[in-house]
């Protein structure tokens, strides 16, 4: 699919499913209210609006988007625990540091340009599963049946498209992600 045509699929998935899925997860107590409710479903499609390409392998979107909402929503109730006190030792706690102290603002941009780069020259099943597995949280047996693929076949997709990104961001260390320039000015 095109780029185009996937990102005019979003939109009527949107209003298909949307309603729906915060009815859904109010009604079976995965959150507390509707509008919690409507949020995480913001929220999922927000996520599919900015990584479109998802929607390609998908072949039952009902299902995908019920299950992107219900781990979205277990997610959310999972949140607060992770943000509690880190124990050391019994009796003994530090608060877990913010992740935003940890590397300059520099080093991230040029980090997350190198990896956008490396992304686009996996092949769109490996882009897919990455996709799902790291920045939705799926497990590789919720990517394969979503993507009604064998568990080993997903795997196999994984594990190639993790060699390629860490040799294309070992590659690109020495290089510089900055746009280019126009040099006609």
């Amino acid at each position: 699919m095109s780029s185009d045509l996937l990102q005019s699929v979003v939109p009527t998935l949107y209003r298909t499913f949307a309603q729906h899925l915060a009815e859904l997860l109010e009604e079976t107590g995965r959150v507390p209210d509707l509008a919690t409710a409507e949020d995480v479903v913001q929220d999922c499609f927000t996520a599919l609006t900015e990584h479109p390409e998802i929607v390609a392998g998908v072949r039952n979107h009902k299902a995908w988007l019920t299950t992107m909402a219900v781990n979205r929503a277990l997610n959310l109730c999972k949140a607060p625990r992770l943000k509690k006190l880190v124990p050391l030792e019994l009796g003994e706690s530090v608060e877990a540091p913010e992740t935003e102290d940890l590397l300059p603002d520099e080093t991230l941009e040029r980090f997350a340009c190198d990896l956008k780069s490396a992304m686009e020259k996996l092949t769109p099943r490996q882009s897919a599963v990455v996709s799902l597995h790291v920045l939705q949280r799926f497990t590789l047996a919720e990517v394969a049946t979503l993507l009604d693929l064998s568990k080993a076949t997903v795997s196999q997709h994984y594990q190639t498209a993790l060699k390629n990104l860490r040799q294309e961001l070992a590659g690109s260390r020495a290089q510089t992600c900055a746009p280019s320039r126009d040099s006609s000015r």
